[in-house]
């Protein structure tokens, strides 16, 4: 029965810990020769979650290298209305600017951090029982002797 708990806890770690370093991949290479600019909220795109509540993205405006603005919706969805009027980071590939990014932790991290720390603790989980049983094993066999 141990083993199986064991093997569920490696095979759920094991998914977090893939989305983790999935998600992480994708944010390393959509942050990869990007450029930074200051970018300003200039609306709002509005939608009801599940759960019936109303939610917001913002929608910002900024000046890349080559002049011309550029509009985009920010990715993170929030309960909170976002403010028009404030100054916000973004990253933007000069070659495709349309697809910018906010430069924030919550924007970039969030995602590949709790997943991957998630499903690091879930694999542990096994690992450490499998290190605890595999000492206890030899204990039993150097007492036999």
């Amino acid at each position: 029965m141990l083993r199986f708990v064991f093997g569920i806890f490696a095979i759920l770690g094991s998914v977090f810990l893939s989305i983790g370093l999935f998600t992480l991949r994708n944010t390393l290479n959509q942050t990869n020769g990007t450029l930074p600019a200051s970018g300003i909220i200039v609306d709002r795109e509005g939608s009801v979650d599940s759960s019936g509540e109303p939610s917001y993205r913002p929608i910002i405006r900024f000046t890349p290298s080559n002049g011309d603005d550029v509009t985009f919706v920010g990715q993170i969805e929030s309960r909170d209305i976002p403010a028009i009027g404030t100054a916000v980071p973004v990253l933007y590939n000069p070659h495709r600017p349309q697809q910018a990014l906010i430069n924030s932790y919550a924007s970039l991290w969030l995602v590949p951090v709790v997943f991957s720390s998630i499903g690091g603790l879930i694999v542990a989980i096994p690992l450490l029982g499998g290190l605890i049983w595999l000492s206890q094993r030899k204990r039993k066999r150097r007492r036999k002797r």
